[in-house]
């Protein structure tokens, strides 16, 4: 695993009228964002209340940022309501920690988090690491007899031709059984020909995996043109595969492909050493007298 890295030498920290903690990314004034043409502020909240008698003193909170850039989204700035730490891994994820002081019995605290984004129509060249996207890893089981099988019938000249017919191939195979908490996989999608949006995914990516182009797994949420608010309920899981050193959308669950890429904002690239949490992948209270929702 590399390690991960933290931005405190890139990040200046101040304090809004409003008691806002935030940070913008060093940028120079005549540098010109090639490719990221729309903006986009977003705004989510969460929950978090003491379900004890006990007077919480101090405890951490975690949530991620969206994904500091990919081909079609880049962050140019970060506020929330309390004070937070950021830590960045090598795929681009951020995730902010947070100590919540002082929260009386039963009480509620709301953090609130706003992110500033350039955002395209169309993905950009980006630099990756192809090895890191074609290897095997939790949810992908690119050796199953039947992904195998399925990969080498799907397998075209081109990442676009041969995405494009796996999207349509596990939109049109696999039935949407609703969200369940549970990562079940793609072997569990290819054996039970269902799944939520994230069997989707890693069924799609592990086809694209075994045919030879790098292909990953995003966590995110996918937003009207005018939406600015996060819900918990437009989260949502899709793959993404190589082409040309652009990552191309492949969302077979919702069947998009290629297409609708300002609608989706990355919050994580799921990948066995990446920066992670547990309960769905959105946020983290280590104090079990906490509960934390998304609102």
């Amino acid at each position: 695993m590399k390690r991960q890295l933290t931005l405190s030498l890139f990040i200046v920290a101040s304090l809004s009228a409003a008691g806002f903690i935030s940070y913008q990314l060093w940028k120079p004034a005549e540098v010109i964002e090639p490719g990221y043409v729309l903006q986009k502020q977003i705004r989510y909240s969460f929950e978090l209340k003491n379900t004890s008698a006990d007077f919480i003193k101090e405890s951490t909170f975690k949530a991620f940022a969206p994904v500091r850039q990919t081909a079609s989204q880049k962050v140019v700035g970060l506020s929330a309501s309390l004070p937070f730490e950021l830590a960045l891994d090598e795929h681009g994820n951020q995730l902010m920690s947070f100590t919540v002081t002082a929260l009386s019995p039963y009480g509620t605290k709301v953090v609130v988090i706003t992110a500033n984004l350039l955002l395209s129509e169309l993905p950009n060249a980006f630099s990756s690491d192809e090895a890191v996207y074609l290897q095997d890893g939790p949810g992908f089981s690119l050796d199953h007899q039947q992904i195998v099988a399925r990969a080498e019938t799907l397998l075209r000249s081109s990442a676009l031709a041969s995405g494009k017919l796996t999207t349509d191939w596990v939109n049109s195979h696999i039935e949407y059984s609703g969200f369940d908490p549970k990562d079940r996989g793609a072997q569990y999608a290819m054996e039970n020909a269902r799944g939520d949006c994230t069997e989707f995914s890693y069924l799609t990516a592990s086809l694209l995996r075994r045919q030879g182009f790098p292909s990953r797994v995003i966590g995110g949420f996918v937003l009207d043109n005018s939406d600015a608010v996060l819900r918990a309920s437009d989260y949502h899981n899709w793959a993404e595969l190589m082409s040309e050193d652009r990552w191309i959308l492949a969302d077979a669950q919702k069947d998009v492909f290629n297409e609708n890429y300002a609608n989706y904002i990355a919050f994580r690239v799921i990948e066995k050493n990446a920066l992670s949490m547990s309960n769905s992948h959105r946020f983290l209270a280590f104090d079990p007298r906490l509960d934390v929702m998304m609102n």
